[in-house]
């Protein structure tokens, strides 16, 4: 098999697994809003148009004991007598965005067109899991909706006490996914440190553990590991771990609030000066509108964070850019180069290279691919790398 068959052949199968996702999709969307809801929702009615095996699923959710037995109909009569009972403890779990949604549904008679939200389809099913939120058809439209009771019990426990919960939720879900942008992994103590020291308050272990298990089922973006937390795109936390350890000397880099919180939102793009000179030469270059130019730059700050090596990253530009000429590639290479030496990375727990090259001069640094972009002095090969490893520039941030 030739190299261009090979390409085809990696191109066909990515094609298909695409179309195969798709229809996957397309198939659990259609799962959602397969039954017909009924105005006003009560909640036998609700739990009607649930199976055996989603009503297990509320069932082990709830944490309802000695309902195992059950046949359906057992099963359903109790979920429709204990479940107001105890969507306390779910609701003590939320944030923000399922507040909000759960309020704008109770706050349109506790229905909504499922395309007056851009709630994700896995939100929907985390939601419905716990017999929050069910789905269907109405007036023959894709619909959410709440029953009669769990509205009652929601607004019940919707007290000024309940609101501050949900903020301080929030909070700690949008500090732990910024911090994890930038630091990429914690273990669970320094985590506590930090979200203490942002908050200025003391954090129960438990409680915080537990609403940052439901966040990580609901949002995606982070998840668990063995001692601590990543961020979901890392491939190998332990990379992350071992080269963060080896560099116990350097703190982790003290954010300010707002930028954590900046760095959790979903649209976040992390952008220097020097990825600003980046994006303006390439859209000089190339028909290329803000969005997809914010996408680039997402991939390249997590390319950076992965490792590549710099003829990795140079590599993965020419897959997106036809780069016409050699000046062309050397002015984009130098410029990458620029951004990756400004570029906050996990394993310098948040600091960029340049900034280690200054920080306290006569501590250990960090070894990633540093050049010394202010003082343009080329490291030798033999030299004692400047990161601090004890190890020789070419055996180090050297090695091709």
């Amino acid at each position: 098999m030739s190299d261009n068959d090979f390409e085809d052949l990696i191109l066909e199968i990515m094609e298909n697994m695409e179309e195969d996702l798709i229809e996957f999709i397309k198939s659990k969307e259609e799962n959602l809003f397969k039954h017909v809801l009924e105005a006003p929702l009560t909640m036998e009615k609700a739990i009607d148009t649930l199976t055996k095996k989603e009503m297990t699923t509320i069932r082990k959710e709830l944490n309802l004991k000695g309902l195992s037995t059950l046949n359906k109909d057992e099963l359903s009569k109790r979920l429709v007598e204990l479940m107001p009972k105890k969507i306390e403890g779910v609701l003590n779990t939320f944030d923000k965005e399922r507040y909000d949604l759960v309020k704008k549904i109770i706050m349109n008679n506790g229905y909504i067109k499922a395309t007056d939200t851009d709630i994700d389809i896995s939100k929907i099913y985390y939601l419905r899991s716990y017999g929050l939120i069910f789905s269907g058809l109405l007036n023959g439209e894709k619909t959410l909706a709440m029953p009669i009771e769990l509205i009652e019990a929601f607004e019940d426990h919707d007290t000024l006490e309940y609101r501050k919960i949900v903020n301080r939720n929030t909070l700690w879900i949008e500090l732990v996914t910024g911090m994890l942008f930038y630091y990429g992994y914690m273990n669970i103590e320094k985590m506590i440190e930090k979200i203490q020291e942002y908050t200025e308050m003391e954090c129960d272990i438990s409680q915080f553990l537990l609403i940052l298990h439901e966040a990580i089922n609901y949002h995606g973006h982070i998840e668990k590991t063995q001692f601590g937390f990543k961020n979901i795109l890392i491939i190998d936390e332990n990379r992350i771990i071992e080269e963060q350890n080896l560099r116990a000397d350097i703190p982790y880099y003290p954010f300010k609030k707002e930028e954590l919180l900046n760095a959790a939102k979903e649209d976040f793009v992390y952008k220097t000066p020097q990825t600003a000179k980046f994006s303006q030469y390439i859209k000089s270059l190339y028909d290329i509108n803000d969005e997809e130019m914010d996408e680039i730059l997402r991939l390249v700050y997590f390319i950076i964070n992965e490792d590549f090596t710099f003829k990795d990253i140079i590599e993965e530009m020419q897959t997106i850019f036809e780069i016409d000429t050699i000046e062309d590639l050397q002015i984009m290479g130098q410029m990458l180069m620029d951004i990756n030496n400004n570029t906050r990375m996990w394993i310098l727990k948040g600091f960029t290279p340049e900034e280690i090259l200054n920080y306290n001069n006569n501590s250990k640094v960090d070894n990633t691919n540093i050049i010394d972009i202010k003082t343009k002095k080329k490291i030798g090969p033999n030299d004692l790398c400047p990161c601090g490893s004890g190890k020789k520039y070419k055996k180090c941030c050297g090695k091709k």
